[in-house]
């Protein structure tokens, strides 16, 4: 964001007063990690999108498949399917990080899981 703008120009500065190849090897960094930076970001953003975009319709391909708990239920939480990371909310109150559940139903954009 701003900060990281203002730390990275200060960086190319300080690095450009202690040597010039110092300071330009910087500017070239940036040059290639911020359009890098901005593609990985707009390529997630569609991604997400296309997951999450749709309506509960989209959500009914994932009732029966397996996935992991990757923040606590209880009985609401987080679960990672394909990859994918999706509010979900336990049908059997808490269930730990890391378990397998399954999901069996959907309730707008929430996975419901046992």
């Amino acid at each position: 964001g701003i900060i990281g703008s203002i730390i990275m120009v200060y960086s190319i500065y300080e690095g450009l007063q202690y040597s010039a190849t110092l300071g330009i090897g910087q500017i070239l960094l940036a040059l290639i990690a911020i359009p890098a930076c901005i593609l990985y970001a707009l390529n997630r953003m569609k991604q997400k999108e296309i997951i999450l975009g749709g309506q509960t319709e989209d959500y009914k391909m994932f009732i029966g498949k397996t996935a992991v708990v990757t923040h606590d239920l209880k009985p609401t939480g987080s679960v990672l399917i394909e990859n994918e990371r999706f509010d979900a909310r336990s049908l059997v109150g808490y269930i730990e990080k890391n378990k397998q559940v399954k999901v069996v139903d959907i309730e707008g954009k929430t996975l419901i899981v046992e």
